[in-house]
């Protein structure tokens, strides 16, 4: 079981739902906004299509906003973008 579960809100209707188990993938959730665009994804360790498709979403201004739990430690964040981005 995944210890990170991101449920984003995105601007043309869907939510994304994402699980993750990789430290890297929260280094990256926390690097934005980035100022280096797509150049990013190809530096971040992103393995998975699902990832890949969560950070362009991010970096084409399409989220909204997310949820983001440690299901290990019940630790939760909400980030809403429209006042960041």
């Amino acid at each position: 079981m995944a210890r990170y579960v991101l449920l984003a809100k995105l601007h043309s209707g869907p939510h994304f739902l994402f699980r993750f188990d990789r430290q890297e993938i929260l280094e990256c959730l926390y690097q934005f906004p980035t100022t280096k665009g797509l150049e990013a994804l190809a530096e971040w360790p992103l393995e998975t299509h699902k990832e890949m498709s969560f950070f362009l979403e991010m970096l084409i201004k399409n989220v909204k906003y997310y949820h983001l739990k440690d299901l290990k430690t019940s630790k939760k964040e909400f980030v809403h973008f429209d006042s960041i981005i």
